[in-house]
C-alpha cells in the first residue's frame, strides 16, 4: 500500500471513532473526539504533502498519457485536438479522414489505434466516460451515497436475509443435550430496471465541432441519472412509517425509543431546506445551537450526534405521504440497512449511425440498470412535522 493509500484509510477509520464518540453524547467522549480531532488535522497534513509529492512523480507520466491531447493542449491546439477526436469516435461509419495537417499533429501522439491499449487509443472508448460521468455527479447531491449499493450480476435474483432475532442461548450443564431452536431464512427478489436516453447529433455538426461532444453528453446524463435514482430512493422512504410530530424533541424520542439503538447509532436525519433551516435556528437554555459541526468533518452538521442531510423543498416533498403535503418531512434511520440499490453493470455508452441513417445525424445512447427496493422498513422512521 502507498502512502498515500495508507494516509486515506488512517483518516477514514479515525473519522469513524469521531463520528462514534460523537454519537455517545457524554463529557468524556466528547474530550476524547476532540483528542482525535487533533490527529485528524495532523494525519491530514501528511497526506498533502504526501499527495503533493505523488502527484510530482506522476507529472511527467501524466503528461504522455492524457487521453488522446498529449503534447498538443500545451501548444494551445485544443480545438485541433477536439476535432481530431470527434473524427476518430464518429468517423469509422462516415468515411472521414484525418486531413494532412491533423495527422502531422498526431503522427507522435500514437501510432495505430486500438481499443486493448489505453496508450494506442483505449482512452477514446466509453470506459473514459464512465470516468467523465462520475465526475459529473459529484456536482448534486447524491443519494445513493446514503443506501447500500449492491451490484448484481443478473437481470433478476434474489437476496437472502435474517429476520430480527430476539432469542438468547440456553444454559446447560455437563452431559445434557443442548436445546434445539429454528433458524428461518427470508429472500428478497429484485428485477433490474432499465433507464437511459438518447441524443441524436447532426454529423455535419460532428465534422465541424471544435467541442468535445461526449463530455456534454455525459453532462447531461450525470444530472438525469442523479435526478431519477433520488426520486425512486425518495419513493421508498414514502414507505416507511409515517408518524405526525410537532417540534425537533420528536426527533429525538425517535431516536433514543422508537428506533433500535442498533439502527439508532448509525441513523442519518434527512430533511428539506426548510427542515434544515428549523433545526440551524434550534438553540438550548444556555443559547448554543443544537445543530452542531462534525469535529470529524466540519461541513458535515449533526443532531444529536446524527448526520443531517438536506434537499430541496421540492424534492423532500416526494417522501410526504397524502394528505400530508404541508408537512416538514425528516426521515431519520440508517438507510443503508433500510434501503437496497440493486446496480447491474453501472452505465452504459453506446453510438449508433444506422439508426439515423434518413436524418444524416448520429445516435448517442447512454443507459444505466438498477433497481430500488426497501429491504428493512423498521430501520428508519418518516417524520411529518407541523409546528404547533
Amino acid at each position: 500500500m502507498n502512502k498515500v493509500a495508507e494516509l486515506t484509510l488512517k483518516i477514514t477509520n479515525l473519522k469513524n471513532e469521531i463520528h462514534t464518540l460523537e454519537t455517545k453524547d457524554d463529557p468524556e467522549a466528547t474530550a476524547q473526539a476532540v483528542k482525535k480531532a487533533a490527529d485528524l488535522k495532523d494525519l491530514v497534513n501528511d497526506y498533502k504533502i504526501a499527495k503533493a509529492m505523488e502527484d510530482a512523480e506522476m507529472a511527467t507520466f501524466a503528461a504522455g498519457a492524457e487521453r488522446i491531447h498529449g503534447g498538443l493542449v500545451q501548444t494551445g491546439k485544443e480545438k485541433a485536438v477536439n476535432r481530431i477526436f470527434n473524427k476518430i469516435l464518429f468517423g469509422a461509419h462516415n468515411g472521414w479522414n484525418l486531413t494532412d495537417s491533423e495527422k502531422a499533429d498526431f503522427k507522435n501522439e500514437i501510432t495505430g489505434i486500438r481499443e486493448d491499449d489505453n496508450g494506442k487509443g483505449g482512452y477514446l472508448v466509453p470506459k473514459e466516460q464512465f470516468n467523465t460521468i462520475e465526475e459529473f455527479r459529484r456536482e448534486y447531491v447524491q443519494l445513493r451515497d446514503i443506501v447500500n449499493v449492491v451490484p448484481v450480476k443478473s437481470k433478476t435474483g434474489t437476496m437472502p436475509n435474517i429476520g430480527q432475532e430476539n432469542g438468547t442461548l440456553t444454559k446447560f450443564t455437563n452431559l445434557t443435550e443442548i436445546p434445539k431452536s429454528d433458524l428461518d431464512f427470508g429472500q428478497m427478489d429484485y428485477n433490474i430496471d432499465d433507464y437511459g436516453d438518447i441524443i441524436p447529433v447532426a454529423l455535419s455538426f460532428l465534422e465541424d465541432v471544435d467541442t468535445d461532444i461526449t463530455s456534454l453528453v455525459g453532462q447531461r446524463f450525470a444530472k438525469k441519472a442523479v435526478n431519477t435514482e433520488n426520486n425512486d430512493i425518495l419513493t421508498n422512504i414514502k414507505g416507511a412509517t409515517a408518524v405526525d410530530a410537532t417540534s425537533y424533541k420528536d426527533i429525538i424520542k425517535c431516536l433514543n425509543k422508537t428506533l433500535d439503538s442498533a439502527i439508532s447509532a448509525n441513523s442519518i436525519i434527512l430533511t428539506s431546506a426548510s427542515g434544515y433551516d428549523y433545526l440551524d435556528e434550534l438553540e438550548d437554555k444556555n443559547g448554543r445551537p443544537l445543530l452542531k459541526e462534525s469535529l470529524a468533518d466540519p461541513t458535515m452538521p449533526i443532531f444529536k450526534g446524527r448526520q443531517v442531510m438536506h434537499v430541496s423543498d421540492t424534492l423532500a416533498a416526494k417522501m410526504l405521504p397524502t394528505g400530508k403535503e404541508a408537512a416538514m418531512p425528516f426521515a431519520v434511520g440508517s438507510f443503508k440497512d433500510a434501503i437496497r440499490l440493486f446496480m447491474r453493470r453501472g452505465y452504459y455508452i453506446s453510438i449508433s449511425t444506422e439508426a439515423g441513417f434518413t436524418m444524416d445525424a448520429v445516435y448517442l445512447k447512454v443507459k444505466e440498470r438498477y433497481q430500488v427496493k426497501t429491504f428493512d422498513a423498521d430501520a428508519m422512521r418518516l417524520l411529518c412535522m407541523t409546528l404547533a
